[in-house]
């Protein structure tokens, strides 16, 4: 199988102007071994890796580019995951698809940040990427960012070292 980088951005029903921008961007890089597909339902994540998977492809780093606040993340039209157990299932079904030792990164603003300690909702980023990193398994890395991501932190190919610099793991 031939290593490569899928890259999903969210397509949301509501046009947003940065996630348009972002896709024509990514778009510019595509080959052999860097693919953009565009996602409204989430659970278009797994048919996507899939079909990649079938191509003969071994996803060795999947962005999801979308929308996050601390301890949730969405894409499309829906929340993806949520440190409450939100797609837990289909982080479990995406696990398979990945490369052994791939990445997973949540590629929204402030997803892997937590609450304010008196912010009374129950979400955690910290939670959620050690959540996520035990179901698509110990030898893969889930990322997050921490901070808001921008057109100042996209690079060729996904994010920028700036960007990159924002990255939490599990």
């Amino acid at each position: 199988m031939r290593p490569m980088t899928l890259a999903i951005v969210s397509y949301p029903s509501v046009m947003e102007s940065l996630l348009e921008e972002l896709a024509k961007h990514l778009a510019r890089a595509e080959g052999p071994d860097f693919a953009v597909e565009r996602c409204q339902d989430p659970a278009d994540v797994v048919f996507y890796a899939r079909l990649w998977k079938r191509r003969g492809r071994s996803i060795v780093r999947l962005d999801l580019h979308g929308h996050g606040d601390e301890g949730r993340f969405t894409l499309g039209d829906g929340l993806l995951f949520a440190s409450d157990g939100t797609g837990y299932r289909l982080a479990k079904d995406l696990a398979g698809k990945l490369a052994r030792t791939g990445q997973l990164r949540l590629l929204g603003c402030n997803v892997a940040n937590e609450r304010h300690p008196r912010d009374p909702r129950p979400f955690s980023g910290k939670k959620l990427l050690r959540d996520l990193q035990r179901l698509v398994g110990a030898r893969r890395v889930v990322l997050g960012s921490r901070d808001f991501l921008g057109r100042a932190h996209w690079g060729p190919r996904g994010l920028n070292e700036l960007g990159e610099s924002s990255l939490r793991s599990a």
